[in-house]
């Protein structure tokens, strides 16, 4: 189909023609290319929420971004528990503790404290 855009930016349109080149490709095809793209973008939600957000996964090699801004910002790492590392329980053996505990919750103070 043979079509005429108007009011098109001339930068856009040389950025354009000089990838449509390097890509071995016609204009048209180009921006066939770009508004199918384009078309098939996620439509962005209505609702603004911050819960709408989904989070990207960090490129390997950052895992230690947060500690080295801590670092330079700080002088520290912020979060870094002190004394020697304890191991975490899995859910499983945090249940059995719980299991195996006995604890007597009769004797316990049940009611909401006001200030």
């Amino acid at each position: 189909m043979d079509t005429t855009i108007r009011n098109l930016d001339e930068a856009v349109y040389r950025a354009l023609r000089s990838y449509a080149r390097k890509k071995r490709l016609t204009v048209g095809e180009t921006v066939t290319e770009a508004l199918r793209a384009y078309l098939l973008r996620p439509e962005p939600t209505k609702s603004g929420s911050i819960r709408d957000l989904v989070p990207e996964a960090w490129p390997e090699g950052n895992e230690h971004s947060s500690e080295e801004i801590d670092i330079t910002v700080y002088d520290t790492i912020l979060l870094r528990p002190h004394g020697p590392a304890v191991s975490k329980l899995s859910w499983a053996e945090t249940a059995e503790q719980i299991a195996t505990a006995r604890e007597n919750w009769d004797a316990r103070d049940t009611q909401t404290y006001r200030e």
